[in-house]
């Protein structure tokens, strides 16, 4: 075959990305997301190969393919050896090391490396019997001996081979007694007790630990040394039944690693060369301990993962082009401007973006919880003593008072509660339960409603609760922030002809990038909902574990900057008393009442409210109507606007006694409400309006009697005259 280093390196070429491994694992759905995705930049030729060629003898490995970069990955079945010839002949860069691969394949090999560079691991002996090697053991009820060398059970008990996953743990006499086999998962088993097994295997090597139990089983994957995901999972040694969600998958959950295990893994990344690896880890005792280290492993059904992952290794091969990490390449970019403030460079059109505004939405939340009541007793209105503005309490130690205040008030009306306090005294405890139970998202809040002689005597009690951030809320506010680079602070769409180019422009775009979002600023609301999914968002964007400072802004300042302050807010205030002095009149009012002027219909008389100034019109136009007027609203209603109805009845004369009955049935539900007015139009029909009458139930009670009478009435004389 052609020697790498003897074609033309300029030519103009995207980068080659090899991934040899068994087939199986280069076809599974997360080697295709991520090779998706690192395909969907433009800058990748991608080449996969498997053990059809790989484990061929007759191929030799001078014929495999050639590539910038590696990704292979050793399996059971899959040898990496001769894939070790082809990295030493071509020398691609490799993602994950593959020569210190062959540490995973011996358990003790594996311990011995982690003791050494100080990873914490539990305590282990070695029955080695490789070569013919004799092993001294001595085992009883509750421990073994082997060579001279001492473990109380339980323990388990692990092959040599990284690849064998015959694990038995051997419990000790007052435990039970009795061994658990666990293996590969088999539809729902990973494991089985066998109660008449009680001594260690004899016929090959083994390493031996201590068993915990009652422990957390965690799940490592890393991605680079700089970012680690984990997963709990239940443990196959409780009771060898496989949890599994609605999909069919293991079920996992997700955990925030400690600082411990986030060095943990940033040290296995370092010591093995594994950019992307997965390890095994028990919390034990506030500490974490290494138990296996897997090597290249995938989180599963995890799109934000899929990005991460694809995005470093796309880092990692475009900086081993120029010989150094992409991101640690520092190139002047080509603006003067850009060199000196935080501004982003677009090098296809040569523009400088100087600042970009995003509003965004929190996360998915809990659902809200409110009970409103109305309170004139003094227990309550013992809030306002220094203050007439409304009273916010979210912080512990703020509702306490509130609370004693509560509490005194229950029992006062539990000694002798009015019944007209009954239902209030039943509300006034789940208040008290909410603040007992200290529910998520708790606020109270106390409004003045009334004010005499300069003292409250009645205030508006909202007691809420609820509406936190949920973990899937949590994971959408990470989420935003690769959607929010991306889409806003795009690549550059043509990165170059050759490779160094390429290099090159990639580096100045995340120069650019990073250098603007370095400037962010983020205002949110004053809740905890809204200031989580703010933090989680800055931390994705600014890659870095801690919100810098002076980065998230949330005051009082923030909420009036947040709040609705335009022009418009006043005129929509007027509109809305408008709106609510008509509806709540108990006036019928008609298209020809004057007082009546739909949009677009206003009359230009100059007796008409709706032609004066809009200062007058709302202040004279609109007062509560006499019954001098409402008598006449009547009148006009029947003279102009039931006509049509009564010529309907006459043409649907079958119909007229279901109509009188769905009258009638509104008359007597409407009892005493009297809230709302009516607006009949000329030209409507009589279904609309029994539609409306049963829908409102909110016309006056004799205006509606009246109405009534009144259709039936003349209803009767058209029939007399016919």
């Amino acid at each position: 075959g052609e020697d790498k280093g003897g074609g033309d390196t300029n030519s103009s070429r995207k980068c080659v990305l090899g991934v040899c491994a068994k087939r199986k694992k280069t076809s599974s759905d997360a080697m295709k997301q991520i090779l998706d995705r690192l395909r969907a930049y433009g800058e990748f030729e991608v080449v996969v190969w498997g053990e059809e060629i790989a484990m061929d003898e007759s191929i030799d490995v001078k014929d495999w393919p050639i590539c910038d970069c590696l990704i292979a990955f050793s399996s059971s079945g899959f040898n990496l050896s001769r894939v070790q010839e082809y990295v030493k002949l071509r020398k691609p860069y490799c993602i994950n090391d593959v020569f210190t691969q062959n540490i995973f394949e011996n358990r003790m090999q594996l311990y011995e490396i982690l003791e050494k560079y100080g990873i914490p691991t539990f305590r282990h002996i070695y029955a080695d019997r490789r070569n013919g090697r004799e092993v001294e053991v001595k085992e009883t009820d509750d421990y073994i001996m082997l060579d001279g060398k001492k473990m109380k059970k339980p323990i388990v008990e692990k092959p040599f081979a990284g690849d064998d996953h015959n694990i038995y743990i051997y419990y000790s006499k007052d435990k039970g007694g009795g061994c658990r086999k666990l293996f590969r998962k088999v539809k729902n088993k990973s494991s089985s007790f066998f109660a008449d097994i009680n001594t260690i295997r004899r016929d090959g090597s083994y390493c031996y630990e201590q068993f915990i139990e009652g422990v957390k089983d965690l799940k490592v994957y890393t991605i680079g040394p700089n970012y680690a995901h984990g997963e709990v999972r239940k443990s196959p040694a409780v009771d060898g039944i496989v949890a599994r969600n609605p999909d069919g998958k293991e079920m996992r959950l997700l955990t925030v690693l400690t600082a411990e295990e986030i060095f943990i893994a940033r040290r296995i990344v370092n010591v093995f060369q594994q950019n992307i690896c997965g390890f095994d880890v028990i919390r034990y005792n506030g500490r974490a301990y290494v138990i296996d280290v897997n090597g290249w492993s995938f989180v599963k059904g995890n799109m934000r993962y899929y990005d991460k992952c694809a995005r470093t290794i796309r880092k990692l091969c475009l900086g081993s082009i120029t010989g150094k990490h992409a991101l640690s390449i520092e190139r002047p970019l080509s603006a003067k401007t850009c060199a000196a403030k935080k501004v982003f460079h677009d090098g296809d059109n040569n523009h400088i973006l100087r600042s970009l505004v995003t509003v965004f939405r929190h996360g998915d939340r809990t659902p809200k919880r409110k009970l409103k009541l109305k309170m004139t007793h003094p227990e309550m209105l013992w809030m306002f003593k220094n203050t007439k503005t409304e009273v916010k309490l979210k912080k512990k130690k703020q509702i306490l008072p509130f609370q004693k205040a509560l509490n005194h008030l229950i029992a006062r009306l539990e000694r002798g509660a009015r019944p007209a306090e009954l239902k209030l005294l039943q509300y006034l405890r789940v208040v008290r339960s909410v603040i007992e139970e200290e529910r998520k998202g708790l606020k109270i809040q106390l409004k003045p409603k009334k004010i005499r002689e300069g003292k409250v005597v009645e205030c508006i009690l909202a007691c809420k609760w609820g509406g936190t951030l949920t973990r899937m809320g949590l994971e959408q506010a990470k989420f935003y922030a690769p959607v929010f680079w991306s889409e806003m602070l795009r690549a550059p769409s043509n990165p170059g002809s050759t490779l160094q180019e390429q290099a090159a422009r990639f580096t100045e775009y995340k120069g650019s990038r990073s250098k603007f979002l370095e400037g962010i600023q983020v205002f949110a609301a004053n809740e905890s909902r809204v200031k989580s999914s703010a933090r989680a968002f800055i931390r994705e964007t600014v890659q870095d574990d801690d919100v810098p400072p002076n980065t998230l802004h949330s005051d009082n300042k923030v909420q009036d900057f947040l709040d609705d302050v335009s022009k418009a807010h006043q005129h929509i205030d007027i509109a809305k008393k408008r709106v609510k002095s008509l509806v709540t009149s108990k006036a019928v009012l008609v298209r020809s009442d004057p007082r009546y002027r739909p949009s677009g219909h206003a009359s230009k008389s100059p007796s008409s409210p709706v032609a004066k100034s809009p200062k007058k019109s709302h202040a004279a136009g609109h007062q509560p109507p006499t019954a001098g007027h409402q008598k006449k609203g009547l009148n006009n209603l029947v003279t102009s606007g039931l006509r049509s109805l009564i010529n309907k009845l006459k043409q649907e004369s079958k119909n007229t006694r279901q109509k009188r009955s769905l009258g009638e049935k509104a008359l007597q539900r409407q009892n005493s409400r009297t809230d709302l007015g009516f607006w009949i139009d000329e030209d409507f029909d009589l279904t609309e309006w029994e539609l409306r009458c049963l829908r409102w139930l909110k016309v006056p009670k004799n205006a509606l009697k009246e109405l009534y009478n009144h259709i039936v009435a003349l209803n009767k004389q058209k029939r007399l005259k016919r």
